[in-house]
Order: structure tokens, then sequence, then C-alpha cells
């Protein structure tokens, strides 16, 4: 079976929202906008997380360049950024498998 995307929400599972406690105030309303959209249109909102390591299907929100956990990421080959350099208000989507937040 080809790869069927990334699933938010669906009956029996529902992805978590993430962003850095330090993230941009932009990029957390983006999320949090996010998570409100997905709300009404499912029914119920997905779950935003506090903690990375707690998460099974985290959705990441983070700045290129300025989260540590997005350049982890990058470093360790689980997402490439590099089509985000030198744009503003861009945005990528990727999916990845990691089993645990990088180190």
């Amino acid at each position: 079976m080809e790869n069927a995307g990334f699933i938010l929400y669906d009956r029996t599972h529902r992805a978590e929202l993430y962003i850095e406690s330090d993230g941009y105030p932009q990029v957390k309303r983006a999320l949090f906008d996010l998570q409100k959209d997905v709300g009404a249109v499912c029914g119920e909102p997905p779950v935003m997380a506090a903690d990375i390591e707690q998460c099974r299907r985290p959705v990441i929100a983070a700045t290129y360049g300025s989260s540590g956990l997005a350049d982890e990421l990058m470093k360790k080959g689980a997402v490439d950024l590099s089509p985000l350099a030198g744009k503003t208000e861009a945005f990528l989507l990727a999916s990845s498998r990691i089993s645990k937040k990088p180190s």
C-alpha cells in the first residue's frame, strides 16, 4: 500500500499538536487555529501536547533556524527543512518516523 499521508483525526486516533514553549507567538497562533479548525470539522479538537516525548503522532510547529527540536530533526535526517532557507512566512508539510525525541 502506498503512503496514505498523515491522519490528523479519525475515529480511533488523533494527532497531538506540539510547539516548543519558546516558540514564536505567531507560530503558536497558527497551531491553535489548526486545533480549532480540526475540532470544527471533526467535532473534537486534537490535543495540544505539553511534552513531545509523550506524543505518539505529533504535528510539530516550529521556526526554521530558531527551534532546537526542528534543528535536531534535520540533523538526524528525519526531515529536510532546506526548502525553507531564506524564506519568511513559509511552511513545509513533511511526514517522518522517529522512535524517540532526538537527543
